[in-house]
């Protein structure tokens, strides 16, 4: 089975709004994971507070019946004041949400994110087995005003 992968980076000053969303997911044929750092802050995903951004999140996820991968584990340690929280999100559609591991590496890589270990349990071809995938959310670059148009 294949999947559509996004990566997503939502500065902390970007403006956006559900039909932003909306546009976004209508595009992507299911199923779908959406990986990134969306600066969004929410009990649901491990951090102390909500946010507007956080709960305009929780509204997509309910909206467009999607699960996220996350454990409460926190994906960001800012590197002034030393504070953690879990704003790097791994979404998927229902039909991959038992498929996939998801754990966070301890280990920074020099990077203020720590990066996101996702995992595919399938037997694939003759050789089976499991496939993991390393991704780090400050690796993305994709800015959401880009996606607000679909292609012609």
């Amino acid at each position: 089975m294949s999947q559509n992968v996004c990566s997503i980076y939502l500065s902390p000053s970007s403006k956006f709004n559900i039909n932003d969303f909306d546009n976004l997911i209508t595009q992507l044929p299911p199923p779908i994971l959406l990986l990134g750092d969306f600066n969004a802050h929410s009990s649901l995903w491990g951090c102390s507070k909500t946010d507007a951004r956080g709960k305009l999140i929780e509204d997509i996820l309910l909206k467009h019946n999607l699960s996220l991968l996350n454990d409460g584990s926190y994906t960001y340690l800012h590197p002034a004041t030393g504070s953690s929280s879990a704003i790097d999100l791994s979404i998927a559609t229902p039909s991959l949400y038992l498929d996939f591991s998801w754990r966070v590496i301890s280990d920074q890589h020099g990077s203020s994110h720590f990066p996101i270990r996702s995992g595919v349990a399938r037997n694939y071809g003759q050789g089976g087995g499991r496939s993991e995938r390393l991704h780090s959310p400050s690796l993305f670059s994709t800015p959401l005003p880009f996606l607000r148009s679909r292609p012609p």
